[in-house]
This record gives C-alpha cells, sequence and structure tokens, in this order.
C-alpha cells in the first residue's frame, strides 16, 4: 500500500534500458564501476573515481550514488535492478528509489514534533491558560507543511536527476 503511494507520487521509478553489448562483458565493466559497500562518512575521503557503492552480480544490482562535499541530495537514492540477455540486445530493468531509511527518519522525526506541538496546545487549551492560540497554532502548520513539502521536493528531485545521471553513465560504461 505505501509502495503504491511512493510509486503514485513520483518518489519511487523504473527505468528499463536496452544495451548493444554482451552480459558478461557489461557485467565487468559495471563492477569495475561500482566500489563496494562502505559507509557514508568513508564516501567523502574516498580516493576512487568511481560514482556508484554498493553489490552488483551477474543477475543485477543494488547500488546508491557516492557521497560528495557539496552534493548530497544523490546519495540516498537506492537502484536495484535486474540484467538479462535477450537475444544481441542486454536488458536493465532498475528500481530507483529515493525514499530511504535516512529520509524517513527526517520525516517522522518533522511529524513527531509536529505532533508534540499539537499535544502541547491542546493541553495548554483545555486548561485554559491562553486565550486565544489558534494563529501560533497555524503557523506551526504551515511550517510543518512547508519542512514536508520541502522533503518531498528534495526527494523528488533526487530520483529524476539519477534517473538521468544512471542511464548516461551506463551508455558511456558501454561505449568505452
Amino acid at each position: 500500500m505505501i509502495r503504491n503511494l511512493l510509486i503514485k507520487i513520483g518518489l519511487i521509478e523504473f527505468l528499463k534500458i536496452e544495451l548493444d553489448v554482451n552480459k558478461l562483458k557489461f557485467f565487468e565493466i559495471f563492477r569495475n564501476n561500482v566500489d563496494g559497500s562502505q559507509s557514508l562518512i568513508f564516501d567523502l575521503f574516498s580516493s576512487s573515481k568511481n560514482q556508484y557503492k554498493g553489490t552488483v552480480n551477474i543477475d543485477g544490482f543494488q547500488i546508491n550514488h557516492k557521497l560528495n562535499f557539496f552534493d548530497s541530495n544523490r546519495s540516498f537514492v537506492d537502484l536495484t535492478g535486474s540484467i538479462e540477455q535477450k537475444d544481441n540486445k542486454l536488458l536493465i530493468e532498475t528500481e530507483i528509489n529515493a525514499f530511504s531509511r535516512l529520509i524517513s527518519i527526517n520525516i517522522i522525526m518533522i511529524f513527531v514534533i509536529y505532533l508534540v506541538i499539537l499535544i502541547s496546545y491542546i493541553t495548554i487549551k483545555i486548561k485554559g491558560i491562553a486565550a486565544d492560540l489558534g494563529i501560533p497554532f497555524i503557523i506551526i502548520s504551515l511550517i510543518f507543511l512547508f519542512l514536508f513539502l520541502i522533503s518531498y521536493l528534495f526527494m523528488k528531485r533526487s530520483v529524476t536527476k539519477i534517473k538521468y545521471e544512471f542511464e548516461r553513465d551506463l551508455y558511456f560504461m558501454t561505449k568505452k
């Protein structure tokens, strides 16, 4: 149910790519362009020129874009895909998922803070301490919606950007 919602709002997208290359040759090229999994902190200090990190096997992959200084919007997008050889074409089907654990923690924290403020507002209103807290409540609600919207736009832009870059990178990897 949540997955279908994420697909409808564009935080999960799919990409199908056909390449004119042999599966074994592509596997070697792709594996050489993907570093093994490592933590986000080590990404910043990595000397490797590879843009992706994760695991790659002959039938599929699960990768992320490596974190770079001043460019953090792509590193939280997960790319999971399958690799199939059909006739003379290589078919790569990829799922691009921007709703990762780190982003979901951010959204949950925003929601919890909003609930605490809402409960505080209701408690103050019931006790009669303040006469009218409607305007601060509306302002806090607008701030909550703004933060939620910023998070959504951040994730949506990441999906669009990584989709374009991944397709371009795969094409250029096979043309070297």
